[in-house]
């Protein structure tokens, strides 16, 4: 691991440090990848092994579970559960690469000092370190929470719509970064301690509903770090691929969007058939498809930043000397 020095332990990152971090990410991502690459040929090594052993069975005629069967079918389970997790983990960890790339790349074509906790607050760790550094306490959302907690009622179970109301009200907290909880004199509380804040609700907070419903970190927008870019005098080239990156991410959060509403539009048409659904298989296949390519993208956007990040801190100088 290395050592950020003087540099990272204070509040504002120098470029060396920026450079140091977005390697490490690199390569803790690649490291990730590889794994979950393993676990997928580990997968694929059970399933293989699954199918011989049913033909062997069927073969056999036996009368009993064949030991060796058992075992492989437990492997396969435990196989499946680590590609599972590992797939979670490796969307997590490009999140937050891609998120210190993206806020990387703006604060430098912007002339903005980077700040040290605003890079580590989206890690996908046990404690979010830094968060009354980075987050503004969100007072309005805070009270609006705690005012819908209070009209449901005293409990949190009374009634049904109670019920329905106080898991509206839940959603909105957790989207938030917000928590919800009794005291001990049975008082809703709408918590804001950062002591609170675990590494989910931090993301919510940072991310909003891009990650509480899609699991993608919110990104700077496309048209907004081109501007930005342009600005500062970044070569066109330049500009072009990380648009090209960045709108990549983007098609993504659409085609998730997309797969979102369709059991809404599905509801409406069963109930008052004001619209069609419009989409064949291979249109519904290909948004699948491009949400599975999230992480992927994801780690290109953060590539494609840090590979022109010199350029683009040559071009902010060459505007303000």
């Amino acid at each position: 691991m290395t050592d950020f020095g003087e540099e990272f332990g204070s509040r504002v990152l120098n470029d060396e440090a920026v450079d140091a971090l977005l390697a490490e990410l690199a390569t803790g991502a690649g490291e990730l990848m590889r794994e979950h690459t393993a676990a997928e040929k580990a997968v694929d090594g059970c399933s293989n092994e699954s199918e011989r052993l049913l033909e062997q069975s069927v073969t056999a005629r036996r009368e009993w579970p064949s030991p060796r069967g058992v075992v492989t079918s437990l492997r396969m389970d435990l196989a499946i559960d680590a590609e599972r997790e590992l797939h979670r983990t490796i969307r997590e960890f490009a999140a937050w690469w891609a998120d210190v790339a993206g806020y990387v790349v703006l604060a430098t074509a912007t002339g903005t000092p980077i700040d040290r906790a605003r890079v580590g607050v989206a890690a996908p760790c046990e404690e979010c370190e830094g968060v009354e550094a980075v987050f503004e306490e969100p007072g309005q959302v805070s009270e609006l929470v705690g005012l819908a907690g209070w009209m449901a009622g005293a409990v949190f179970d009374s009634d049904a719509r109670q019920r329905d109301l106080l898991a509206t009200v839940k959603d909105l907290a957790a989207r938030n970064g917000l928590v919800m909880r009794r005291s001990a004199k049975g008082e809703l509380i709408v918590s804001e301690d950062s002591d609170d804040l675990g590494a989910e609700p931090c993301r919510r907070r940072l991310w909003g509903v891009v990650w509480a419903d899609h699991r993608l970190p919110e990104l700077p927008d496309v048209e907004q770090l081109e501007n930005a870019l342009i600005t500062c005098g970044t070569p066109r080239p330049v500009v072009e691929d990380i648009r090209a990156a960045a709108l990549a991410v983007a098609e993504v959060l659409a085609a998730s969007v997309r797969l979102g509403e369709l059991p809404t539009l599905a509801e409406q048409c069963r109930e008052h058939a004001p619209l069609e659904i419009n989409l064949t298989d291979a249109e519904l296949e290909a948004l699948h498809d491009r949400c599975d390519q999230a992480t992927d993208r994801l780690a290109s956007y953060a590539e494609t930043v840090t590979r022109h990040l010199g350029t683009i801190r040559s071009a902010r100088r060459g505007v303000t000397t």
